[in-house]
């Protein structure tokens, strides 16, 4: 399944904790989210799925997510029909391995998707790691996360 996942206008990542909820763009959506961190040290920290305001606004104030705030939040979202969901989100948490995991706690068949962005430039790096590293074919593949600190992040706008 192909989705689309939410930037700024400009094309950046937004931050978790200055995403305007209040937005019209917000208005009735529903689907699937992904929250990550800016830091290398395994930057996915929670995916989930529903009402992307009611879910967004929460994470901004869970104590558990804000552990994470020095290193900035960043979030991205999609919609997806309902009877999707599941399988979308068990994907997402199978692939991204999210610090704090998901929401849900059903076991439920995962249904492949596109990556946001990140993990797919991480993806990509990780391909090209496993052709180059001595050895790397035979054991895990080498695991990454979005950009570095020093890449360009989401802009207010």
């Amino acid at each position: 399944m192909k989705l689309t996942w939410m930037t700024c206008r400009r094309g950046h990542w937004t931050r978790l904790n200055e995403v305007d909820l209040s937005l019209a763009h917000f208005d009735s959506l529903e689907g699937v989210f992904v929250i990550w961190h800016s830091d290398d040290s395994g930057p996915y920290v929670r995916v989930g799925q529903g009402r992307i305001r009611d879910k967004l606004r929460f994470y901004q104030a869970d104590p558990d997510v804000q552990t994470f705030k020095e290193k900035t939040l960043f979030v991205t979202w999609t919609s997806v029909p309902e009877r999707f969901r599941d399988g979308v989100e068990a994907f997402l948490v199978r692939e991204l391995k999210p610090r704090l995991g998901s929401a849900s706690r059903r076991r439920i068949d995962p249904i492949p998707v596109n990556l946001p962005l990140p993990a797919q430039q991480n993806s990509r790096r990780d391909a090209r790691l496993r052709q180059t590293l001595p050895g790397s074919g035979s054991g895990s593949p080498v695991r990454g996360g979005p950009p570095s600190p020093g890449s360009p992040g989401p802009t207010r706008d």
